[in-house]
């Protein structure tokens, strides 16, 4: 999968249904906002694209950053998704799931609470923005904070991989992440709090607002060192972390009607 960094996109989420072993409600799909970019999984390659007129000036692999490679930090990336999910880990600590079905992740108790996956949900198919961050969310990021998940990862082999679970072991895993030179993210050895904040830009947040926020995205991972796992949370299952503050407005809802 190639990546390049973009500027500023972002799509309308569309719900995921509750699928086998997910215990999250049906919430009847909202009309979706007209002002938000809605689009397929785009191959589920990491790809640059135009938006608001603003051109990529920055790619992988050409252009403005020749022989860069792996994820950088503060850089913005796309990637699509078919599996409504996406997720951080490092194969080599995961090869005993290489007999397991491909929807292991959703379920992964084991996994997180040992600090060896971050996985969360979406919501939908589509194409997401995504940047990696070392510091705490701006004023803008937190006024558009929809919600936030922490998860532990230990770090042991100076890196981790991020995709569309196209390359996390199973037994019906064909493609290698060893293939990907781009989609590694350098971290030394150690044990990490790594929070995955869902972003909201269009609901309530002014035009000039969004506009003067420069590369917006629908989620923003914040990793920071830690001595130890202690209160840093383990999930039982994977998130829902939907970038739409309606979505979980009418999902409070629905919960305190049950």
């Amino acid at each position: 999968m190639s990546r390049d960094t973009v500027r500023g996109s972002v799509v309308a989420p569309r719900n995921r249904d509750a699928g086998a072993g997910s215990a999250e409600p049906h919430i009847p799909a909202q009309k979706p906002n007209p002002a938000l970019h809605l689009t397929p999984p785009a191959g589920l390659r990491r790809a640059a694209h135009p938006v608001m007129a603003v051109q990529v000036s920055y790619l992988f692999g050409g252009g403005g950053a020749e022989g860069a490679m792996g994820l950088e930090w503060e850089q913005l990336y796309k990637l699509g998704t078919d599996v409504a999910g996406f997720a951080l880990y490092h194969p080599t600590r995961l090869t005993h799931r290489n007999d397991t079905p491909c929807g292991w992740w959703d379920e992964a108790e084991e996994e997180f609470r040992a600090g060896r996956l971050v996985a969360f949900c979406t919501g939908s198919d589509g194409t997401f923005t995504l940047k990696f961050v070392q510091r705490p969310l701006s004023p803008a990021e937190g006024k558009v904070l929809v919600v936030s998940q922490a998860f532990r990862y230990l770090v042991e082999d100076g890196r981790l991989y991020w995709d569309n679970t196209t390359c996390l072991p199973s037994e019906d895993t064909f493609e290698s992440a060893e293939d990907d030179e781009h989609g590694w993210l350098v971290l030394p050895d150690g044990r990490y709090r790594v929070t995955v904040h869902a972003l909201d830009w269009f609901d309530g947040m002014p035009d000039a607002e969004r506009e003067a926020a420069g590369d917006i995205s629908h989620y923003i991972v914040q990793v920071e060192p830690v001595a130890s796992f202690r209160g840093v949370p383990a999930p039982k299952s994977a998130p829902w972390l939907q970038a739409s503050k309606s979505w979980h407005a009418n999902r409070g809802e629905q919960r305190r009607g049950e």
